[in-house]
């Protein structure tokens, strides 16, 4: 069981060792102390139209889910509420 404990943050250790690989990986081109990366980029045209459409689609699956998630919430009482006495007598009568 310690040993779980022990490796509770070897997940995040993980993902932040690749990330760091990854992005350091990005630039070989770029010598450290010789070339800034803004002088290394090559100029995209068109680029800011698809960061502006994955925003919009990200933003709209924000909204979707949060109100799917606040409906289901406001269920919880009709689904899983046990009659009570008077709601019985309501029913049978």
């Amino acid at each position: 069981m310690k040993l779980f404990v022990v490796a509770i943050p070897a997940g995040f250790i993980a993902v932040e060792a690749g990330w760091i690989v990854t992005e350091v990986g990005r630039q070989p081109w770029i010598m450290y102390g010789y070339m800034r990366t803004i002088d290394a980029v090559t100029p995209m045209p068109g680029i800011v139209y698809s960061f502006y459409i994955f925003s919009a689609v990200y933003l709209s699956l924000s909204v979707i889910v949060i109100v799917l998630l606040y409906r289901q919430v406001k269920m919880v009482g009709t689904l899983y509420d046990l009659p009570t006495d008077e709601k019985l007598k309501t029913q049978l009568s």
